[in-house]
């Protein structure tokens, strides 16, 4: 979308919708982004662990589909991410309001999820 500020990437964390301008930092990573200017802190730097993980979603309108993929959120720049949903550890469940199958896999399998 193009406004008086220049381009405004447009994308959604957990179902709430983010805004990107031309003014911020085009090298900012997701992982920046989503620990400095979210309050979704799930995802850590953990340089090949996958404890950066992060499902991204994207619409394709002429197949009326949406393709799913897993994405290192210290590798994926924030300013790409337009029309795209990403679903952080958090936007899949916690402990409070109830666990999403993934996590009570690991955590059965691991031991060391902590939502």
């Amino acid at each position: 979308m193009d406004s008086a500020l220049g381009t405004v990437r447009v994308f959604a964390v957990n179902g709430e919708r983010f805004e990107l301008s031309d003014g911020d930092d085009p090298g900012a990573t997701l992982l920046d982004f989503l620990r400095s200017r979210t309050h979704f802190t799930g995802p850590k730097l953990g340089c090949g662990c996958g404890a950066c993980v992060v499902l991204l979603s994207t619409y394709d309108a002429a197949a009326d589909e949406v393709s799913h993929a897993a994405a290192a959120s210290c590798l994926t720049l924030a300013h790409g991410l337009h029309h795209r949903a990403v679903t952080t550890t958090e936007g899949l469940g916690s402990s409070r309001d109830g666990l999403h199958a993934v996590h009570a896999h690991l955590g059965i399998r691991s031991n060391t999820l902590r939502a």
